[in-house]
């Protein structure tokens, strides 16, 4: 069984807080990208640019709001202009219809992919989805568990390779200032992903494991109804995350089947609890690919 927890340690430990386009962050898809070839040779770097914070753009939206309150003594209707602006701003940036962090400075990001080919014709694709970074003022070990599970699921995968099922391993940059790498990723090959299965591990810490049935502020997402029946096969509770957002989001947001896993706990994840999650993505692209075998077997007979 792969180790997770010497990626974790080496993630939280020798690289530290990776805060989105810093070095930190730039040396952590390094590593991750050489830990990914050991599994597979199809791994790849993809540079992106990108806003550094979602900071900057909620105190543009503040200071327009001040602004427009300050002015209200001398004019109201400079003051109501302003006032309007700024609220109007702050509702599209809460629920995603604009992005205002595009008018700040930008700097390069990165995000990793890896693929682990079937051993067959590919009738299905199992992306599994986490990030680089880690949370803006966060412990260094916060967000560590992502990329170890995934990096440890996709050696599990590749050493009995699924037989029609391709799994991709996908390591997104600047997760927090806007899921920019997920953005990237779709905006690069979401043409080719469009009929795949995605698993969003976030929110990795201590606790159960669980899958989120909704999530999402407004409207609520619902997560792929067959993903969860796989999961609840393999004996995983769901909860429901209205209100909250992983990466899963965006991703049901565009249409793509998708469901995260997550633990509701806090501190860190166990290292038992580490191997548990491993076993359980091989079996979930076990069960993928049984019934891409299936489909294979039923369209043989048919001809």
């Amino acid at each position: 069984m792969p180790d997770p927890l010497r990626h974790v340690r080496v993630l939280a430990e020798e690289i530290g807080p990776r805060a989105a386009t810093s070095p930190g962050e730039a040396r952590a898809a390094r590593y991750i990208a050489e830990a990914a070839r050991v599994y597979t040779h199809q791994v790849w770097l993809e540079p992106f640019r990108t806003f550094t914070t979602p900071r900057l753009p909620w105190l543009l939206i503040f200071g327009t709001c001040l602004l427009g309150v300050m002015l209200l003594p001398f004019n109201w209707q400079a003051s109501a202009v302003f006032v309007t602006v700024g609220a109007v701003g702050g509702l599209g940036q809460a629920l995603h219809w604009i992005e205002l962090g595009w008018l700040f400075p930008l700097r390069e990001s990165q995000n990793v992919v890896a693929v682990v080919p079937s051993a067959a014709a590919i009738r299905r694709r199992l992306v599994l989805v986490t990030h680089v970074d880690s949370p803006i003022g966060g412990h260094p070990g916060e967000g560590a568990a992502g990329p170890a599970l995934v990096l440890a699921a996709g050696e599990l995968l590749a050493r009995a390779p699924l037989r029609h099922t391709e799994v991709w391993t996908v390591f997104t940059g600047s997760r927090e200032p806007g899921m920019a790498g997920l953005h990237y990723l779709l905006q690069q090959y979401g043409h080719m992903l469009a009929d795949a299965d995605f698993v969003v591990l976030d929110r990795i810490r201590g606790g159960a494991p669980l899958f989120s049935l909704t999530e999402g502020r407004f409207p609520a997402h619902i997560s792929d109804g067959d993903l969860a029946g796989y999961l609840r096969e393999l004996g995983l509770a769901g909860v429901d995350l209205t209100g909250h957002e992983t990466q899963a989001s965006l991703l049901l947001d565009e249409g793509f089947r998708t469901v995260a896993l997550l633990t509701v706990g806090q501190g860190q994840v166990s290292p038992r609890a580490l191997h548990d999650l491993v076993r359980l993505l091989g079996a979930l692209g076990g069960c993928l690919d049984r019934d891409a075998c299936t489909e294979a077997e039923a369209d043989s007979a048919g001809m």
